[in-house]
């Protein structure tokens, strides 16, 4: 499922469309065969490990968690909260304004989240 979307996602960025809306979030929820809040929340660990290890930049994932968290929005309150997710979305929205950029900037919410190899 996360290859499929981010695959998805690196297409759309480089074609300057950074919208995600409900649509998409239930289109991928089908295909993954999960709720949106588990959606979510596993975007986020996987989107957070691949930044991580460098193979996704700051700006992919910052914009990426921005336009997912709009999405989130969208939904109200007919969406389970996914706090994985959102996390990870406050980690990137602090970055904006505080740093780090880097690696560091995800290590806390990883450790949690996944087993760490670096």
């Amino acid at each position: 499922m996360y290859q499929s979307v981010l695959n998805e996602l690196r297409v759309r960025w480089r074609e300057a469309h950074h919208h995600i809306g409900q649509d998409d979030i239930r289109r991928w929820s089908t295909e993954a065969k999960l709720p949106p809040t588990k959606l979510f929340d596993e975007l986020a660990v996987e989107l957070a490990s691949d930044f991580f290890v460098g193979f996704l930049g700051w700006e992919f994932c910052d914009g990426v968690a921005n336009a997912l968290f709009g999405a989130l929005l969208e939904f109200g309150e007919g969406c389970e909260w996914p706090d994985t997710f959102f996390e990870f979305y406050c980690a990137f929205d602090h970055s904006e304004m505080e740093g780090p950029r880097d690696r560091e900037l995800i290590r806390s919410f990883l450790k949690q989240h996944k087993t760490l190899t670096g």
